[in-house]
C-alpha cells in the first residue's frame, strides 16, 4: 500500500522543519529538535494511503478511519429529504485524515455551512459546528456524507464538485487534525457495524442491502 503525503500537509511540515533548520543555525538544539518532531507528527497526520476498492453493487463502505460514537435514526433534509441511519465516526489526531466516498456514484450535492467549533463528539457539534454536507447518487443509492469540524478541527477541505464522478475509496476530502464524518444509509440497509467500532475508510463495510 502506497502511503504518500497530502499537499496540504507538506505545507504545514516545510513550515516547521524550515522552523528546525532556523533553529539550529541558532544552535537551539532542543528547540529544532521539538520543530523536527512536530514535522513528523504532521506528516503523519496527513498521510494518504491508497484505498481503491472493487466495490460491490449496493455495498456502503466507511468514509473516514476512526471510531463511531452514535448509531441512530434520523431525518436528513440536505439532500436525501427521508429517515436515514446516522453512522457518526470520530476521528483521532491519529487517525488519517483524508474523507473517502463511501460508494461509486455522481456527486448531486454539496453544502457547506459555517458554524461553531464544539467537541466533535458532543451533542451540540451536531447541529452547531462548521460542517460540509456531501451527496452522492450510486446507481439509485442516495448517501449522504456530512464533514464536522471540531474543537482543534478547523479546516475542512472538499476535494469534489457537484457532478463529479467519485469512485468507491476515492478522495473527496480531508479535516485537519482529525473531527468527525457522518454518513446517513438508507433505512432499508443492515448495518455491518457497532457503537464503539473502529473501521478504516474504503476497507470497512457501513452497510449492505438487505
Amino acid at each position: 500500500m502506497r502511503v504518500p503525503i497530502a499537499r496540504d500537509g507538506l505545507l504545514y511540515a516545510g513550515v516547521i522543519f524550515t522552523l528546525a533548520v532556523l533553529a539550529a543555525g541558532a544552535c537551539w538544539w532542543i528547540i529544532s529538535l521539538l520543530f523536527v518532531l512536530a514535522g513528523i507528527s504532521v506528516l503523519l497526520f496527513f498521510r494518504f494511503p491508497d484505498r481503491t476498492v472493487i466495490a460491490d453493487t449496493g455495498t456502503i463502505y466507511a468514509p473516514a478511519d476512526g471510531r463511531i460514537i452514535q448509531i441512530r435514526e434520523e431525518y436528513e433534509g440536505e439532500y436525501c429529504r427521508d429517515v436515514r441511519k446516522k453512522v457518526s465516526i470520530f476521528m483521532s489526531i491519529f487517525n488519517v485524515h483524508i474523507n473517502y466516498a463511501p460508494l461509486e456514484g455522481v456527486v448531486e450535492c454539496i453544502k457547506y455551512t459555517p458554524g461553531k467549533f464544539h467537541p466533535a463528539f458532543s451533542v451540540a457539534s451536531e447541529t452547531g459546528n462548521e460542517n460540509n454536507f456531501i451527496g452522492i447518487n450510486g446507481q439509485g443509492i442516495k448517501v449522504g456524507v456530512r464533514q464536522i469540524a471540531g474543537w482543534i478541527a478547523r479546516r475542512i477541505v472538499c476535494n469534489c464538485q457537484k457532478g463529479d464522478k467519485v469512485s468507491a475509496g476515492g478522495r473527496i476530502g480531508l479535516i485537519k487534525f482529525g473531527s468527525r464524518v457522518d454518513i446517513f444509509v438508507p433505512v432499508d440497509y443492515r448495518l455491518w457495524v457497532d457503537k464503539g467500532q473502529r473501521v478504516v475508510a474504503g476497507r470497512t463495510i457501513i452497510g449492505k442491502k438487505q
